[in-house]
């Protein structure tokens, strides 16, 4: 990824123009996958009104997975420069590097758009209709339960994990710090049981990869830097940051 001089300045001076600039340093002639509502996907990653789905091609799960050391490193690395542009003395040098991060890694992400849409689908249907008995391994979500029971929405991920103990990881869980905040709206639900650890290690890492690809794709394409100070955003950053962590 080759920026200019004066790409930074024109960033400075002109967020959306920035986008532009990085779109065309790729491909010129092809539409622009940053710009344009993103009607379907919640703040929390999660989707609204969206179809649900039931079975879901292991190869999506695959793909997915197989993009963290790429995509989800620079998403990672993003997020990060983004939570550090709230602190006042590094702040306008972080939301430099968080906003060249995100919008790269955003323009990388975008041919995962669909598969992360149908991996979210797919992870919340079956937190709505959890396993009964645990075994061998298993993936949960942590996710904020706001009692809010409308159709179509679906509550905000803040982590995905592995585990073969659920109820001493909840109990870990519940005395983190990064959790702690949720207060009485923490839910963790296991969502799939009875796998290997390396099954269960591609659906953690590819269900991470769907929810923060639909969280960050929403707020560099929605949120100019700027904005980040404000209260709902500095706890969506916080989010992705918790969400990524694992990386």
């Amino acid at each position: 990824m080759i920026l200019y001089e004066h790409n930074f300045l024109m960033l400075a001076a002109n967020y959306q123009d920035f986008r532009d600039i990085v779109h065309n340093s790729f491909n010129p002639s092809a539409p622009n996958p940053l710009i344009g509502p993103m009607s379907q996907m919640g703040i929390g990653g999660g989707l609204v009104s969206s179809p649900v789905v039931d079975v879901l091609n292991p190869n999506i799960l695959y793909t997915l997975a197989a993009s963290v050391t790429t995509v989800g490193a620079a998403l990672k690395t993003g997020i990060a420069s983004a939570k550090a542009s709230l602190i006042p003395k590094i702040g306008v040098a972080a939301a430099v590097v968080a906003v060249v991060t995100l919008t790269y890694a955003v323009y990388q992400a975008n041919v995962f758009i669909n598969d992360s849409a149908a991996a979210a689908s797919w992870a919340h249907n079956l937190r709505r209709n959890p396993p009964e008995n645990l075994s061998d391994w298993s993936v949960y979500l942590i996710w904020e339960n706001t009692g809010v029971q409308r159709g179509g929405y679906t509550p905000t991920v803040w982590y995905v994990g592995i585990t073969t103990n659920i109820t001493a990881r909840e109990r870990a869980h519940r005395a983190d710090a990064r959790f702690t905040h949720l207060g009485s709206s923490f839910e963790m639900t296991a969502i799939t049981t009875g796998l290997t650890r390396e099954t269960a290690r591609v659906q953690e890492q590819a269900l991470m990869m769907a929810f923060a690809t639909l969280g960050v794709t929403n707020l560099i394409n929605s949120i100019a830097p700027h904005r980040w100070g404000e209260t709902k955003w500095q706890r969506e950053i916080q989010r992705l940051n918790t969400l990524l962590s694992n990386i």
